[in-house]
């Protein structure tokens, strides 16, 4: 799955008005669309700094991902690709962390650097590092952070065990 994200401004009358649309992600999921106002850089001449268009596979974005964690001292990180098995999405990516601060840190890490280089934030956030789970949801790449306690318990590589495994870091 190919995501791309497109600047869009329809007229003069808009100048500053700006949307990041993410497109071709599965179609049983809405497009992801962020219209926060500190991040939207003007149209027009003014704006030099956002490429028109970015485009990224899915796969790809999932491999950033997996990298970010492993920078940020994640194990047992795991890539799953299972578009065959479910509409939910395509990819998950599955990491281990030793403590709740390293994975409040973790996921922090992920938003900031998909946030800054791909121009993509998370449309949901569900959990809470206290809990020893958080689940980041992007187009097409769904994260689960967990502490090695709650991997163990809800072992969720045993459940999605006929996924092809992308890409996989001790």
């Amino acid at each position: 799955m190919r995501l791309t994200i497109a600047r869009a401004c329809s007229s003069g009358a808009e100048q500053g008005a700006h949307n990041l649309k993410v497109a071709g992600s599965n179609p049983a999921r809405p497009t992801l669309v962020d219209q926060s106002s500190d991040e939207r850089p003007s149209c027009g001449i003014r704006n030099t700094h956002l490429p028109e268009e970015v485009t990224i596979e899915a796969a790809d974005l999932a491999r950033r991902i997996a990298d970010t964690a492993s920078q940020e001292q994640a194990t047992d990180i795991l890539v799953l690709d299972i578009q065959h098995l479910s509409t939910i999405t395509d990819y998950f990516v599955i990491a281990s962390v030793d403590n709740v601060r390293q994975l409040r840190a973790t996921a922090e890490a992920i938003d900031q650097d998909l946030k800054e280089h791909e121009r993509i934030r998370a449309s949901r956030r569900e959990g809470n590092p206290d809990s020893g789970w958080v689940v980041l949801d992007y187009p097409g790449v769904l994260i689960h952070l967990m502490t090695v306690e709650q991997r163990e318990f809800y072992r969720l590589e045993s459940l999605w065990a006929d996924a092809h495994r992308l890409l996989v870091i001790q």
